[in-house]
């Protein structure tokens, strides 16, 4: 009987997703320091010595990880660079296109794209709530002694992103753009965020009208194909929103936008 149950719990860690051990900001850091010693096939040991930490200690060896994690470098042969997504949030002129650059990022970790998909326009729950459904909700399977740090890194990343408003975990939902710099109609880069669809082909549309959105007074969620769902923030709304009574509307317009409009652009190209 108590193999068995040894048994049950290997099994649940095996099933257990990856989960980033440092939040956003603190993989940001990593990546900054990344940049700021070059920033292309940066030694890890020229990285290690300027954070003042050991190349085989479970701190660094994190970082590198979680850096990873969030699409903000990428490792080949001991060598870390920077990625293009870094390199958009530490750069970008745009307020906007950074925010993209960060939402993007806060969505790219496997677990982080499941909790958003389970809580987008609801409200989020409490650390010590979210601690509690990565432990016993089979979808996630995260250990014991590893869910509350999970569960922080994610409120914490969500606040970092801009993806945390009034406690409702806001997301837009869009894809990102293959245009380039120049293409936009504001004359950046018109990449958009790309949370809970990452794999989603599809890019802005440059001659659509600028909106400049107001986070104070609307809710907005972007789709591929140039569709954008404008909502007035109000106390009714909010809560509809929470309520989750947006769900089938904003399955209907995913479908609509991969199948009849970010396919047509595909073959234009």
């Amino acid at each position: 009987m108590e193999s068995t149950e040894q048994q049950k719990k290997t099994d649940k860690v095996k099933r257990s997703k990856i989960y980033p051990r440092y939040n956003l900001e603190q993989a940001l850091s990593f990546a900054r320091t990344t940049d700021e010693l070059g920033g292309d096939r940066v030694a890890k040991a020229t990285i290690a010595g300027q954070i003042n930490m050991p190349t085989n200690s479970s701190a660094f060896l994190g970082r590198v990880s979680c850096a990873k994690q969030f699409g903000l470098i990428e490792v080949d042969d001991g060598k870390v660079s920077i990625t293009p997504r870094t390199r958009r949030i530490l750069n970008e002129v745009s307020p906007k296109n950074k925010g993209s650059a960060l939402a993007e990022a806060f969505s790219e970790p496997a677990l982080y794209s499941a909790l958003i998909e389970k809580f987008s326009g609801r409200n989020l729950p409490s650390p010590t709530t979210l601690a509690n459904i990565l432990m016993n909700d089979p979808e996630f399977g995260i250990e014991k002694n590893a869910c509350v740090a999970a569960a922080a890194g994610f409120l914490q990343s969500a606040q970092f992103a801009g993806a945390s408003q009034n406690g409702m975990l806001v997301v837009v939902e869009t894809v990102e753009s293959p245009t380039t710099q120049g293409d936009d109609v504001n004359g950046g880069n018109s990449s958009l965020s790309s949370l809970g669809n990452r794999s989603l082909p599809g890019r802005s549309t440059p001659h659509s009208p600028i909106y400049q959105h107001n986070p104070s007074t609307e809710f907005i969620l972007e789709f591929a194909g140039g569709i954008r769902l404008i909502i007035p923030k109000t106390t009714a709304s909010s809560e509809a929103i929470t309520d989750g009574e947006l769900k089938a509307a904003r399955k209907e317009l995913k479908e609509f936008a991969e199948k009849y409009l970010t396919e047509k652009e595909e073959k234009t190209d």
